[in-house]
């Protein structure tokens, strides 16, 4: 009796350090099996009459940022190999077929499709995937720098408050250069107790537009699309706004 008392503090020490290894194992093993994802983009533009007259267009807005920004590599995924934000080969897009109906409809015009594949991270740890590859933003800095000097340019009528004073009136009439690409932004996926993807992007139209835009001043307006959507996995999706459209696939990989 004694003998069953005196060694029952030990097994009991021993359950405790076997429960907590159980849990450490298990922990260990969550983490592993967090599931990967392959996701699918096209972003296109809607020419639809009036899309782009609803809104006062800015012509300028700030880069879109983020505190954990993703570049996506010029790997390409290989089989079902789980290579963070390697790009999907052609012959693995879904949505090839809906792209080319979009090329072919006189409404939208296609401006980007491409897919990768990721982890799902929560919330608070998924990376922010900039768009389209070899972008990636300016440093809030440096942008806010940019941005004091156009508003001096234009007080003062010098394009550049560090180079020679120009006439403001040539200054004026001289379409300002944008520089990077005409579609441009992050695009960010989570999971919660749903799949959620969030969208920041900015788009401008090369060369003019035969579409009366709605501006604040004498430029090509800069259009904005900011959402949100929570998704089921498998399924089609699709965001809308007045002048862009987004679909996105995302697919779990087996």
């Amino acid at each position: 009796m004694n003998r069953h008392i005196l060694s029952f503090p030990g097994s009991a020490l021993a359950a405790a350090c076997l429960a907590a290894m159980l849990a450490i194992g298990s922990g260990s093993a969550l983490a592993d099996e967090r599931t990967w994802y392959d996701i699918e983009i096209i972003i296109f533009e809607q020419r639809e009459a009036g899309g782009h007259d609803r809104e006062r267009w800015r012509s300028d807005a700030p880069d879109p940022i983020a505190g954990n920004i993703a570049e996506l590599s010029n790997t390409v995924v290989r089989g079902n190999e789980k290579t963070a934000f390697a790009t999907l080969p052609s012959d693995r897009l879904q949505l090839r077929g809906l792209y080319r109906r979009l090329e072919q409809a006189d409404d939208y015009r296609p401006l980007l499709h491409l897919g990768w594949r990721q982890e799902g991270f929560s919330r608070t740890d998924a990376p922010s995937v900039a768009l389209p590859q070899g972008w990636m933003p300016r440093d809030p800095e440096e942008g806010m720098l940019l941005e004091l000097n156009e508003r001096l340019s234009q007080q003062l009528g010098r394009t550049d408050v560090y180079g020679p004073i120009q006439d403001s009136s040539a200054s004026a009439a001289a379409p300002s250069a944008r520089s990077g690409p005409p579609l441009y932004g992050l695009v960010r996926l989570y999971r919660e107790r749903f799949l959620h993807v969030a969208v920041d992007l900015r788009y401008f139209r090369e060369g003019g537009s035969d579409i009366r835009y709605s501006y604040l001043n004498g430029e090509e307006p800069l259009f904005t699309m900011t959402q949100r959507r929570r998704m089921r996995s498998g399924e089609l999706h699709y965001l809308d706004h007045p002048v862009l459209g987004v679909l996105v696939q995302v697919t779990p990989v087996e």
